[in-house]
C-alpha cells in the first residue's frame, strides 16, 4: 500500500521539481531525470534515513558505554539466569560488546543499560 505524501512534503517536492526544470535549459534533459529521481527518493525516504541515523548514533553510544569491572550481572532482575551466566563468563567491557554475545537478547541489553545508568547515578 502506497502512502500519499503529506501536503508539506508534496510542496517541497514540487519546489524541487520546478527548480530542477529550470536547469534543463542549462544541462539538457538527461541530468534532469537523474536529479528528479534523486530528489524524489530523498523526499520519500527522509524519515527512514533519519531513523537509521538515530539508530547508528545509539549504536555508537553503546560502544562507548563502559561496564565497570566489578559489575555483577547475575543479580540483575529481569535478566534470565542463562543470559546472566553468559555475561559473567564473557565479562564484556562495553554495552556494545554485551549486545554481540550470542544469546543475549536486546531486552537484556536494555535492562543492563538501565542498571548501568542507575549505578552511575548512585
Amino acid at each position: 500500500m502506497r502512502r500519499s505524501l503529506q501536503p508539506a512534503r508534496r510542496f517541497l517536492l514540487l519546489v524541487r521539481v520546478v527548480e530542477a526544470r529550470k536547469l534543463v535549459g542549462l544541462l539538457g534533459d538527461q541530468p534532469l531525470r537523474g536529479l528528479l529521481a534523486t530528489v524524489e527518493t530523498e523526499t520519500k525516504y527522509r524519515g527512514y534515513i533519519s531513523q537509521q541515523e538515530r539508530q547508528i548514533d545509539r549504536l555508537k553510544d553503546s560502544e562507548r558505554r563502559q561496564i565497570p569491572d566489578n559489575f555483577v550481572f547475575g543479580t540483575i532482575p529481569g535478566i534470565s539466569r542463562e543470559v546472566g551466566e553468559k555475561l559473567e563468563r564473557v565479562r564484556p567491557v562495553t554495552l556494545g560488546q554485551a549486545a554481540r554475545i550470542p544469546g543475549v537478547t536486546p531486552a537484556a541489553v536494555a535492562i543492563l543499560d538501565v542498571y548501568l545508568s542507575l549505578a552511575s547515578v548512585s
